[in-house]
């Protein structure tokens, strides 16, 4: 065990995978409750991508708020956990964390209700701390680091001891802005233009050589 003491994940595209399919139709059926149609925009760029609010306003000329209130009355937690499932290194590298000492926490953007039914995929065992980074639960939404900061508080940590490992742009800023060793997860569900994280892995089995140093 290096310097490092805990990991910090995100949860949606890190720790479980949500069928690209159902993500898809989903926010398709949302944008057609508001007379849209993801025409010559990836409906992707709206699930994965930081200024995903942005392109709803530019692209799609949405009212932000209303576009995911629609999309919330399709992705309820019993829809969302019909068509998510753990990726197959989770457990594995989870349980392998656990052993060696180190503390583990999940940091995501998720709806409430959302997180806990996916963490229950997981088993809430494996966590020491759980944040949603939702404005209405009083963390600043990431890629503001306050979710990461008050992680680190419950965790007694310093940023120096933590890594924080996301699937995502957003997620990368995220640590970036929080001082944190940020590593992407490239699953390769999406690809992002111009991203240059300190580190890149391709599964959860390669953070131990990170964690190590």
């Amino acid at each position: 065990m290096g310097d490092y003491k805990a990991v910090i994940f995100d949860l949606d595209g890190t720790l479980v995978y949500t069928s690209l399919d159902y993500v898809i139709i989903t926010l398709t059926k949302a944008a057609a409750d508001l007379g849209k149609e993801f025409k010559e925009i990836n409906p992707l760029s709206v699930w994965f991508e930081k200024d995903r609010n942005l392109i709803l306003e530019d692209k799609l000329n949405l009212n932000v708020s209303k576009f995911w209130e629609a999309f919330r009355k399709y992705d309820t937690p019993d829809s969302r956990i019909e068509n998510t499932k753990p990726y197959y290194d989770t457990k594995t590298v989870l349980d392998s964390l656990r052993g060696e000492g180190y503390r583990t926490a999940v940091l995501t953007a998720a709806q409430d209700n959302i997180a806990k039914a996916e963490i229950g995929l997981i088993g809430e065992e494996y966590f020491d701390a759980v944040l949603v980074a939702q404005a209405y639960n009083g963390i600043k939404p990431k890629p503001h680091p306050d979710g990461i900061e008050k992680c680190l508080g419950l965790l007694d940590l310093e940023k120096e001891e933590v890594v924080f490992v996301g699937n995502s742009d957003e997620d990368i800023e995220t640590a970036e802005n929080a001082g944190v060793l940020d590593v992407l997860i490239d699953r390769k569900e999406y690809k992002f233009p111009n991203l240059k994280p300190s580190h890149k892995i391709t599964s959860l089995y390669e953070l131990g050589k990170i964690l190590s140093k």
